[in-house]
């Protein structure tokens, strides 16, 4: 079992909320991918539902994303997506259609000034809120070649 919490750099945290600002007045979403707790992509997808009250991938460009990250030796650790007027709380909607307990969703939300970020467990359709944790980028060693 993963643990229940998300590390997520300060990088890839801003490109999640830049993209889903940019996907205003739709909800804009991805996934996030990495090792244990610790993320290290995103993969921005296309919100194809083009409304601000939900989302819809087509498995294309899912099964897309999960094949980049299993080439970087990384799971899927969530689905993020933003809600452009609401707060970033998981909709009956969203919790109803995220069957996967072992991935998280995080929700970026734009009712604010600030966004907000937020990360559940859904289990049993319910909700539970995980801690996202932005951390610095981590610096290349100098002895990785390049």
């Amino acid at each position: 079992m993963k643990e229940t919490r998300l590390l997520v750099p300060a990088s890839i945290h801003q490109q999640m909320i830049d993209q889903c600002r940019d996907s205003l007045p739709f909800e804009g979403c991805g996934l996030l991918s990495g090792v244990g707790e610790h993320v290290r992509h995103l993969w921005p997808l296309p919100n194809e539902a083009r409304s601000d009250k939900r989302f819809f991938v087509s498995e294309r460009y899912v099964e897309a994303a999960i094949q980049k990250a299993a080439e970087q030796k990384d799971d899927i650790l969530a689905i993020y997506h933003s809600h452009p007027t609401t707060s970033a709380k998981p909709s009956s909607y969203d919790i109803l259609q995220h069957t996967d307990a072992q991935v998280y969703m995080v929700i970026v939300s734009f009712k604010n000034s600030a966004p907000d970020v937020k990360g559940y467990r859904i289990i049993n359709q319910q909700s539970n809120s995980i801690p996202v944790h932005v951390v610095e980028d981590e610096k290349p060693s100098p002895f990785e070649s390049k």
